[in-house]
């Protein structure tokens, strides 16, 4: 009776159906067969421009009750805009101690806005920032602008092999985008496009469709291209 009972409990287990067996090694197979194309997306690779908006700031020192700028003062702030004051869409901007609300700090933001005017930036004056004091013989000199980002390029993130979807290759637009984001002259018509295209002539506009509709044009002279390089 006791051998019997051992010689349950040292039983082999039963083996598994060979259709069990070779229904898992073929998914197995099949999962690695896969195209890791399949877990990639477009969006993973986005092509698009990322616009903010930039504040540089430069304090300009005044002497005392000067009401203008030093030699040296006026130099080193204009190799401030030089870097970052020139461009379309730039704004300038003037604003003494947020305590220096004397005549004092008056005049010396319109002296310092004819110097940059008269070097060529447009300038305006604001007000200071509330919670931001600085000492009274500063005039503090804001550059904003808009910068462009460009995207991560190039972009090779889709895998290169076989892709069951023919999906675009996440290096596509890499360039485009790329390019007019560094061509651009304001990265602010990106967000909010252009008011107007600028001044025109009507009168010289005119003339043409007058001409047009008078037959008053020059025709077009014919080509003998069939002789061309004899």
């Amino acid at each position: 009776m006791l051998a019997k009972r051992k010689k349950r409990l040292f039983r082999k287990p039963m083996p598994w159906p060979m259709g069990t067996t070779m229904l898992t090694l073929g998914l197995l197979t099949l999962a690695a067969c896969a195209p890791r194309t399949m877990h990639w997306s477009p969006e993973e690779s986005p092509k698009k421009n990322r616009v903010t908006w930039a504040e540089f700031h430069h304090p300009v020192q005044f002497a005392g009750a000067a009401t203008t700028i030093s030699r040296a003062e006026q130099d080193a702030l204009l190799r401030f805009l030089h870097r970052v004051g020139r461009g379309q869409g730039v704004r300038i901007e003037l604003a003494a101690a947020a305590s220096d609300n004397t005549r004092l700090g008056l005049q010396r933001e319109m002296a310092l806005a004819d110097v940059l005017r008269k070097s060529g930036y447009a300038v305006s004056i604001g007000e200071s920032p509330k919670g931001k004091p600085s000492p009274d013989d500063i005039v503090r000199v804001t550059v904003g602008r808009h910068l462009v980002k460009a995207p991560a390029c190039p972009d090779w993130s889709k895998p290169a092999t076989g892709d069951p979807a023919n999906q675009v290759s996440s290096n596509f637009g890499c360039a485009t985008e790329t390019n007019f984001g560094l061509m651009v002259a304001d990265p602010g018509v990106l967000l909010h496009g252009v008011d107007e295209v600028g001044p025109a002539d009507g009168e010289a506009a005119t003339v043409g469709i007058r001409d047009y509709r008078k037959g008053d044009v020059e025709k077009l002279k014919a080509l003998d291209t069939k002789n061309k390089g004899k």
